[in-house]
């Protein structure tokens, strides 16, 4: 069978493609320290424990909002069926990641080729541009099930709106067949529900999508939606009454950290959408031509072979652009009911990554269709912009001026302003720092015992410490406290000082890595012209100091000091 020209150019295209997103996500490759709050109700669930974050905690409580993800590398940890000593969870998540990212490329290629009224240039760039989207290439690693969830949600879409099939409605030899569309739909949107918490409002947005859609009149496509419909909202609901007995909550604890109407979210939430657009202006040109692709208008005849458009009759580019405006007008506004979020390239925003990527075809599209030479010019113009943007944004490099972008920044717990790029950095540094310090911990500290703690990730996965979380992920008692807003970082509204847990008995204030030749109180926190001995906390623990050794796999001159609590 001949290969039609899309296919070939997405043939030729896609090695490109493939090749730019590899790159990019080795250069922004990183560990993240939220991820390993993952890996430990995974490691508790191998180890025949339960999701459970503190063994022993009654009741318990859902600091995750990953219910599958942390299920799948439940399967890897010691006492998992797929345990093995070559890789640790960390990796494979890690891999999973990248592996979830090739998927949702190639499922974005293949949407793209199945849309008639797209041009091959506009198919092209589509592609090009998702492959070079910096957050794309960022949260194809990390650990974190933001890939996984985002593949699901747009291969649900795909399902629902990707398929077009021209067989008799009433056929009675195809009675089961005509089934499978939904099934698949609702395949899809059940995973997606169970890897993200908040996955179920994606695949709402699409179902409602779908309602207002001119395919609603076909029974065939009300019936694929049904099944869709019935399957997730099944899921969901099972799922919640299973929360319910478990953990004795209808919502994670992590929603009651991180989400609230407030206009003081609202802010942040908004500035959180503006900051993104600041920092890869590539989406914001997306938009654009999304926008454009809206427009009234005549188009013409296919200009030329290198421009055609598939069909002899153009179709119309305005469902695809307002289905792909509708998503990431949805997914912004999440972000912005939520307050957003603090890590870099905007996590709450990927699932309408793809969108982006339809967005910009339909508008390249639109724009070669249009009588005249500018309108291909425009278009060519426009899709190598987008790619360029992209790239500058992945050597950090700004075409915003500095002025704007400080003005929409969101985390306002920092002391300064850092790009996106350097907040990545410092994820990644003081996670793999706090990987090192949660291996010391095992060393010199029991399970039974207990530390006040507020990275509680990376560690709590290796320390296996029972831990009072300062922002609340994890400990109830903080994410209900019911405390005015302050203007704090995304998921820090809800943030104590450790002394809110000293009735409670812990036996370390905390822990530090340091070296044998600076001061015993080097590195704790005092105010300015004060001694740690001067600190309200300061006579209450002890400092108690560790050696680390290389033959232990730490590096020379480290030590582990312990604040213990005295008795």
């Amino acid at each position: 069978m001949a290969v039609s020209a899309p296919t070939r150019a997405l043939h030729r295209a896609l090695p490109l493609a493939l090749g730019i997103w590899a790159l990019g996500a080795w250069h922004l490759n990183f560990i993240c320290d939220d991820a390993f709050i993952s890996y430990r109700y995974a490691k508790h669930l191998a180890a025949g424990e339960g999701l459970v974050f503190n063994l022993g905690a009654q009741p318990p409580v859902e600091g995750y909002t990953n219910f599958l993800w942390v299920v799948y590398l439940s399967l890897f940890e010691p006492g998992g069926w797929l345990h093995t000593r070559i890789l640790d969870t960390p990796t494979i998540a890690r891999l999973t990641s990248a592996l979830c990212g090739l998927l949702l490329l190639l499922s974005v290629a293949g949407h793209l080729r199945r849309r008639e009224e797209l041009t091959d240039g506009a198919r092209v760039a589509g592609l090009l541009f998702l492959a070079s989207f910096p957050p794309m290439a960022l949260w194809s690693t990390g650990g974190l099930a933001t890939m996984p969830a985002a593949l699901f949600i747009f291969l649900t879409y795909r399902a629902l709106f990707g398929a077009r099939s021209t067989a008799p409605e009433a056929n009675p030899t195809a009675s089961a067949a005509r089934w499978l569309p939904g099934l698949a739909a609702g395949l899809w949107g059940t995973l997606a529900v169970l890897t993200r918490a908040d996955g179920f409002l994606w695949i709402l947005g699409l179902i409602l999508l779908a309602l207002l859609s001119p395919q609603r009149r076909r029974s065939a496509f009300r019936r694929k939606l049904l099944v869709c419909a019935l399957l997730t909202g099944g899921t969901l609901a099972a799922h919640f009454i299973w929360r319910h007995g478990f953990y004795g909550d209808w919502l994670p604890n992590t929603a009651r950290v991180k989400t609230g109407l407030s206009a003081l979210r609202l802010e942040r939430g908004a500035k959180y959408v503006l900051a993104y657009l600041c920092a890869v202006p590539s989406a914001g040109l997306a938009l654009g031509f999304g926008l454009y692709a809206l427009r009234q208008g005549r188009q013409a005849k296919a200009p030329d072979q290198g421009a055609a458009l598939p069909s002899a009759a153009a179709r119309s580019q305005r469902p695809l652009a307002a289905q792909a405006l509708l998503c990431f007008s949805g997914t912004a506004a999440y972000a912005l009911w939520v307050g957003g979020d603090f890590m870099p390239l905007g996590r709450f925003l990927f699932p309408a990554v793809p969108f982006l990527a339809l967005a910009l075809a339909a508008g390249l599209a639109r724009a070669q269709a249009s009588p005249g030479a500018w309108g291909r010019r425009g278009a060519a113009l426009g899709a190598g912009l987008a790619i360029l943007l992209s790239g500058l944004a992945f050597a950090d490099i700004h075409v915003l001026p500095h002025a704007l972008r400080t003005a929409v920044d969101f985390r306002w717990n920092e002391p300064h302003y850092q790009t996106e790029l350097e907040m990545h950095a410092g994820m990644d540094e003081r996670a793999r720092d706090w990987v090192v310090q949660g291996k010391a911990l095992a060393l010199y500290t029991r399970p039974d015992e207990t530390m006040i703690l507020s990275a509680v990730g990376a560690q709590g996965y290796h320390s296996n410490l029972f831990l009072y979380d300062n922002y609340g992920l994890v400990t109830r008692a903080v994410a209900l406290r019911d405390a005015p807003l302050k203007r704090s970082s995304p998921g820090h509204d809800k943030r104590v000082p450790s002394d809110f847990f000293f009735d409670r008995k812990p036996d370390y204030l905390g822990s530090l890595l340091s070296h044998p030749w600076l001061p015993e109180t080097d590195g704790l926190p005092t105010a300015p012209g004060q001694s740690w001995h001067e600190h309200p906390w300061g006579h209450r623990v002890d400092i108690e100091r560790y050696p680390l050794y290389p033959e232990d796999g730490f590096e020379e001159g480290l030590e582990l000091r312990l604040l213990r609590f005295k008795r």
